[in-house]
């Protein structure tokens, strides 16, 4: 059996690689310093491990790992296996806003908790809208004079 995994540090930092050898060992000896690539940034702890029948498999899988370059594909593999909710808890008293509030709908959300805000924001807004197209309205009819008359 070959394992793939997957260490992290306390800062944060992520090392993967394979092993045939005892997983709780192989961590050891890089918990140890006995790895040159991870030595200078201990200790290290497990975060996530795959099995594999034969090598060639694992290495595969590393080769595709280490091609994510920590971007969101590694970072949604690491967070699925800390069984992360994406820094949500059940009782984090979040509220769904639709799926892509404005600004206003955010701010009124987090103000009142309630959408009262937005709709008298709203009437003011269609109200200044009113009076701005009143006024444009007024410009082209003024500028529209001397032409008139001429």
């Amino acid at each position: 059996m070959v394992w793939l995994y997957i260490l992290e540090n306390y800062q944060g930092k992520h090392y993967v690689g394979i092993t045939a050898k005892d997983l709780a060992e192989r961590l050891s000896r890089h918990n140890r310093g006995e790895v040159s690539s991870t030595k200078h940034h201990r200790p290290w702890e497990l975060v996530y491990s795959e099995t594999y029948k034969d090598y060639n498999s694992a290495r595969i899988r590393e080769i595709q790992i280490k091609g994510w370059h920590g971007g969101n594909a590694f970072k949604k593999l690491v967070s699925k296996a800390a069984g992360s909710s994406n820094g949500r808890t059940a009782d984090s008293e979040s509220v769904y806003l639709g799926s892509n509030p404005s600004p206003a709908a955010l701010l009124a959300r987090t103000v009142s908790g309630s959408a009262a805000p937005i709709r008298s924001f709203m009437r003011r807004r269609e109200s200044l809208s009113h009076t701005v197209d009143k006024a444009i309205e007024g410009c082209k009819l003024s500028s529209e004079l001397p032409s008139m008359v001429m």
